[in-house]
């Protein structure tokens, strides 16, 4: 496990140390979900890769969050981070792609259209 400073690092890395990105981290850190993101792209564990389930909300699809009902609402602590790296990152690359139409119209990271595939695609037609 990285300690938190790297992870810190590699985000601004990827942001090309963008000082507003640089002083939001420092105000509030990225999610984990955004630090596994910064990872893949920065150790090129693929060629590309898409993320799913980004909604900037503190839903969890295996279970009641039980932070909604203390904070009494569901927007993510990491939200404003979280959109600013993504539209930074949406501006610098070309690999990234996100199923969600929320994260990709608040960010600018493309909308992966997956209607129509009759099968999900194998690991080697979208990277080692």
């Amino acid at each position: 496990m990285r300690p938190l400073s790297a992870r810190h690092t590699l985000v601004h890395e990827l942001c090309e140390r963008e000082p507003a990105i640089v002083e939001q981290t420092r105000r509030r850190q990225p999610s984990t979900g955004l630090f596994a993101v910064a990872l893949a792209l920065a150790e090129g564990m693929a060629d590309r890769g898409v993320m799913a389930r980004f909604r900037f909300e503190l839903t969890h699809p295996y279970g009641v969050n039980p932070e909604i009902e203390e904070r009494g609402m569901t927007t993510s602590r990491h939200g404003e981070t979280d959109l600013l790296v993504l539209s930074r990152i949406a501006l610098a690359r070309r690999d990234l792609w996100t199923t969600e139409p929320v994260a990709a119209h608040r960010t600018g990271v493309p909308l992966l259209e997956t209607r129509g595939l009759a099968e999900p695609l194998r690991r080697t037609e979208w990277g080692s």
